[in-house]
C-alpha cells in the first residue's frame, strides 16, 4: 500500500493519493472493528460459560438442599418404623417361643397319654386322658382316631357312652364317616355272635349258645350299636349339604327312631337294619343296596322311595303280619300295609 502511494506521489497525482490514503484509513478502521468484535465475542463466550457453570452449581446446591430437607423430614419416620419393626419382631419371637414351649409340652403329654392307653385296660382313665386332646388343634384328628380304637375294644357301656360323646358329639357331616367306621367294626363282631346265638327251632337268639365272655361281648356290642344309632338320628334328620355323600355301606343299625330322616341317594350295600322306624323317611334316588338285610322295618311308611329299592324290599323284606315292627314292636295289619304301600307308590 505504501509503495503504491509513493508511486502515485512521484507521478504527481495528488487526487489519487488522497483517495488511497482514505481507503487505507477505512481498511485500518475495519480491521480494528473486527478485532474489537472478536474480543467482544470471546468475552461473551467466557461470560456464557461462567453463567452455565453458575447455573449448574445452583442446580446441584438445590438438589442437595432438597435431599437434606427430605432426610430431615423422613429421618424421624424411618427411626419410628425401625423401632416398630423391632418391637413386632421381638413380640413374634416371644409368641413363637411360647408356642414352641406349649407344643413341646403338648407333645410330652400326648406321649404320656399314648403310653397310658396302651398299658391300661380300663377305659375311665383313658377317657379322661384323651379328652383334652380331642379339643386340640394339633391332636384332635389323631385323638379321635385313637378314641375310635379304644371304643372298638372296650367292654364298659357306660364309659363307652362318655367317650363316644366326647369324641363325636355333636355329630356333624365332617365326622360322621368316623362314627360309621366304628359302627362297621362293632357291627361285624355283633353279627358273628348273633349268628352263633341264633336258634333255628325257636327262631330267636339264645345266649346259652355263647361262652360267658361271648355273652358279655354280645350284650355290650348291642348296647354300643344302639348308642351309635341314637347319635346318628339327629344328624340324618337335619338338612344335608348338596355335595355330601351318605355312605352307609356295611353299617349296622337296630332299634332306632329314624322317622323323617333324609337317606336320599345313600349307599345301602350290605347294610343290616333291624326294627328301625322309617315313617316319613326319604328313600328316594337309592340305587345301591345289594346285600342289604332289612328285618322288622315298616319301610312302606316312608315318604318317598326309589323304584329300584321298592322292588328289592317287596321281594327281600316282605310284609309279615306275625312280625313285630319298629322300636315299639308293633304288629301291623294287612290293610295298614296295603294302604301304606299304595301311598308310597303314588309319591314316587
Amino acid at each position: 500500500m505504501a509503495g503504491e502511494l509513493a508511486d502515485k506521489a512521484e507521478k504527481g497525482s495528488l487526487t489519487e493519493l488522497a483517495l488511497a490514503v482514505e481507503k487505507m484509513a477505512q481498511t485500518i478502521k475495519s480491521e480494528s472493528d473486527v478485532a474489537k468484535s472478536v474480543a467482544e465475542i470471546e468475552k461473551l463466550k467466557v461470560e456464557t460459560r461462567k453463567a452455565l457453570h453458575d447455573l449448574e452449581q445452583a442446580s446441584r446446591r438445590a438438589r442437595s438442599e432438597g435431599w437434606q430437607h427430605y432426610v430431615a423430614v423422613f429421618a424421624p419416620i424411618a427411626t419410628t418404623l425401625v423401632l416398630c419393626f423391632t418391637v413386632v419382631l421381638q413380640a413374634y419371637q416371644f409368641v413363637k417361643s411360647e408356642g414352641d414351649k406349649q407344643q413341646a409340652a403338648e407333645d410330652t403329654q400326648w406321649s404320656a397319654a399314648v403310653r397310658l392307653i396302651s398299658q391300661n385296660a380300663k377305659l375311665s382313665p383313658i377317657a379322661a386322658t384323651l379328652n383334652p386332646f380331642l379339643k386340640s388343634k394339633r391332636y384332635a384328628e389323631v385323638a379321635r382316631k385313637t378314641a375310635t380304637q379304644v371304643l372298638m375294644n372296650t367292654k364298659d357301656p357306660a364309659t363307652f357312652n362318655d367317650l363316644l360323646n366326647d369324641a363325636f358329639s355333636p355329630l356333624s357331616w365332617s365326622n360322621i364317616d368316623d362314627v360309621l367306621q366304628l359302627d362297621r367294626g362293632l357291627g361285624t363282631r355283633y353279627e358273628a355272635l348273633n349268628n352263633k346265638s341264633y336258634d333255628e327251632t325257636t327262631q330267636s337268639n339264645a345266649t346259652a349258645r355263647l361262652t360267658p365272655a361271648e355273652a358279655e361281648d354280645y350284650s355290650s356290642l348291642r348296647e354300643y350299636l344302639l348308642q351309635i344309632g341314637g347319635l346318628t338320628a339327629t344328624l340324618l334328620k337335619a338338612p344335608r349339604p348338596v355335595d355330601q355323600n351318605l355312605d352307609l355301606r356295611s353299617s349296622n343299625f337296630m332299634n332306632v327312631d329314624w322317622s323323617g330322616v333324609n337317606l336320599s341317594g345313600a349307599n345301602l350295600e350290605n347294610v343290616v337294619w333291624r326294627y328301625i322306624d322309617l315313617k316319613d323317611a326319604d328313600l328316594s334316588s337309592i340305587t345301591s343296596f345289594s346285600g342289604a338285610y332289612v328285618f322288622g322295618v315298616a319301610w312302606w311308611e316312608a315318604k318317598r322311595i326309589s323304584p329300584e329299592l321298592l322292588a328289592f324290599l317287596m321281594d327281600q323284606s316282605k310284609f309279615d303280619p306275625k312280625i313285630y315292627y319298629g322300636i315299639r314292636a308293633r304288629q301291623i295289619s294287612i290293610k295298614e300295609y296295603e294302604d301304606g304301600l299304595a301311598k308310597l307308590k303314588r309319591s314316587r
